[in-house]
């Protein structure tokens, strides 16, 4: 199964939205503190080993607003792991 989310910025936060355009993950501009076990609980509670997850950039996310951009990378590159290692496990 594919699940696909959308990270969306503001001036106050980062959104992750699901497929539904339901907010399932946010992090605050003020702190950019993450919580994984919440992110985690958030994108992977119904993830199966073979399962696909996307996360979108929206065009929210200006080219020239670095801190955007290295939140989605770093967010972008989380999920990558997790997977990687949930597909991993025999």
């Amino acid at each position: 199964m594919k699940k696909t989310y959308t990270m969306y910025s503001d001036e106050e936060k980062f959104d992750i939205l699901d497929s539904e355009s339901k907010i399932v993950f946010s992090i605050s501009r003020k702190t950019l503190s993450l919580d994984g076990k919440k992110l985690y609980d958030s994108l992977f509670k119904e993830f199966n080993k073979d399962d696909d997850i996307v996360l979108n950039k929206d065009a929210s996310i200006l080219k020239e607003d670095k801190i955007a951009n290295a939140v989605y990378d770093n967010v972008a590159e989380i999920i990558n792991k997790v997977k990687d290692g949930i597909n991993e496990i025999e």
